[in-house]
């Protein structure tokens, strides 16, 4: 969005402005893969704006006075410009790619007690996750203590059902034994699937 859809005028408003309306799409790919698209067309609206809002994406609106400046009926452009500073300043998906090296921080967090990483295989009290991504589930060599779930789940370890398995275990494949309580946070399960999918 670009500060001359509000021209300000000495008097601190400007009437008649075009207001932008929004709409925008969101597609998760895996593996830290995001789509995010925004489609913007001009409004007529008949309100008052502060000119301080045509300074441009400094981002003032996120706070609470920011938000007040906002006088329209319609939440619209509220909205627009919520989601145009939030790309300003990488807090969409988009700008948050994710990270391996956080990743392996995840790992060590919730998953090193349990699951080695070494080359060649080494099982511990969990299976082996050296070379997982693309694997098929209950099939690591040597590991002897799968659920049944686990062993007749026929699934192949791709980045989604990684991270869906890590999100809720129990729920995405019903009567497997491992206990973890899961990871709510998308960001941090896609930097661990992320640093999963390299240890090949």
């Amino acid at each position: 969005m670009s500060a001359d859809i509000h021209p300000g005028t000495t008097s601190g408003t400007t009437n008649n402005y075009r207001d932008v309306r929004l709409d925008a799409t969101y597609q998760y790919l895996g593996t830290g893969r995001h789509v995010f698209t925004l489609n913007s067309s001009l409004i007529r609206e008949t309100q008052n704006l502060g000119a301080s809002l045509a300074a441009g994406l400094d981002c003032p609106l996120m706070t609470a006075r920011g938000m007040n400046m906002l006088k329209s009926k319609t939440t619209t452009l509220r909205y627009i410009w919520m989601i145009t500073c939030l790309a300003a300043t990488g807090l969409t998906p988009v700008a948050r790619a994710a990270d391996a090296t956080a990743g392996a921080k995840s790992y060590d967090a919730h998953c090193a007690r349990c699951h080695s990483l070494a080359n060649p295989l080494k099982n511990k009290k969990g299976p082996g996750l050296f070379g997982v991504s693309g694997r098929a589930a209950g099939s690591a060599p040597g590991y002897r203590k799968y659920s049944e779930a686990m062993k007749t789940a026929n699934l192949t370890w791709t980045p989604d059902k990684l991270d869906a398995y890590v999100t809720n275990s129990r729920a995405m494949l019903p009567g497997t034994t491992m206990k973890f309580k899961g990871i709510s946070e998308p960001k941090e399960r896609a930097d661990l699937v992320e640093f999963l999918s390299k240890q090949k």
